[in-house]
């Protein structure tokens, strides 16, 4: 999804496994627009590069450059008028550009630590930055997990850097998984481990330092503020909370006391005469109530929401970390 009308789709491949009479590799880009809810395909990538298939791609920082990295290509060769496909790995210093908002196709050739071909690997664009995070994928000609499984790709400069977490922490070689962005907080999902076995574990990558999280203090967290959960309250609510009741004590309490003084001072009645069977009220009408007692928050605990967090967050530990 390039903006909140525009989805492109691009690459795979069509066989009968997908309901199509034989096998196509894909080279145009197909665009869909949401708004009048219609496709219409875009230029020929066989100007630049062949067709590939999973392959990962991701949105650049300034919203309309698509980055498709790694996969397998197809190189197509027509022999007596038929096509015919034979795979290669896509290398990694081969990263395909396409401009979304002039429809023409590129070629970056990044230098530094070059990845091990892959397929199957997540890409994400990190928060604020310039660079894409990549995650995990399968060799090409095998089923075996990558060992370099971690890297990150610098636009500004157009560099690989490969990432090793401390003390093997994490979830290790994962391919065929989902990456999915939360503010600063990197979901891994599921996913196929170096053993070969489907998992229903995540791990959590803490994108400002690239390391994997032990505890996840849920969206409420101080780095999370700005998703509210209606189920719970911010420190702040939970501070105007408290001062009301506590307002809402003190005036009480305060008419509790009004009451009880008046009553005292203008409840005298003078002593009943036997013999008139009748009561005289010696009260003068002059005589006032005082003023009820003032409340004086210096002189009690004032909240000032500094303590008043809310607790109940969830705590979720990734295996292995």
């Amino acid at each position: 999804m390039v903006n909140a009308t525009t989805m492109i789709v691009w690459g795979g491949y069509s066989n009968i496994w997908t309901g199509f009479n034989g096998t196509i590799y894909p080279s145009v880009p197909h665009i869909w627009n949401v708004q009048s809810e219609s496709f219409h395909d875009g230029p020929d990538i066989t100007s630049v590069l062949h067709p590939r298939h999973q392959h990962a791609g991701v949105l650049g920082p300034d919203g309309k450059t698509i980055y498709y990295i790694g996969g397998i290509k197809e190189n197509s060769n027509v022999v007596n008028n038929t096509v015919q496909y034979s795979d290669a790995a896509a290398l990694m210093t081969d990263i395909i550009t396409f401009d979304t908002s002039t429809l023409k196709w590129g070629l970056q050739n990044p230098t530094g630590t070059i990845p091990s071909t892959r397929r199957l690997h997540t890409l994400t664009l990190l928060p604020n930055s310039s660079k894409i995070l990549m995650y995990g994928g399968v060799g090409i000609s095998n089923s075996n997990a990558v060992e370099d499984v971690c890297y990150t790709l610098d636009l500004d400069d157009n560099t690989w850097q490969k990432i090793t977490f401390s003390d093997n922490k994490g979830l290790g070689p994962r391919y065929g998984h989902s990456a999915v962005l939360v503010k600063n907080s990197l979901f891994i999902l599921f996913g196929v481990n170096s053993q070969g076995a489907t998992t229903s574990d995540f791990g959590i990558i803490n994108t400002s330092n690239l390391s994997w999280v032990e505890q996840y203090g849920g969206l409420m967290s101080d780095d999370a503020a700005e998703y509210p959960v209606g189920a719970r309250l911010s420190g702040g609510a939970i501070a105007g909370v408290v001062v009301g009741c506590v307002a809402g004590v003190a005036i009480i309490c305060g008419l509790g006391a009004f009451c009880f003084i008046r009553r005292k001072r203008n409840g005298k009645y003078i002593q009943g005469h036997e013999n008139k069977g009748d009561m005289e009220i010696l009260e003068g009408s002059n005589s006032s109530a005082s003023a009820p007692p003032r409340y004086d928050f210096n002189q009690h605990d004032k909240p000032d929401g500094s303590g008043a967090r809310l607790t109940l967050e969830p705590v979720v530990k990734p295996d292995g970390a």
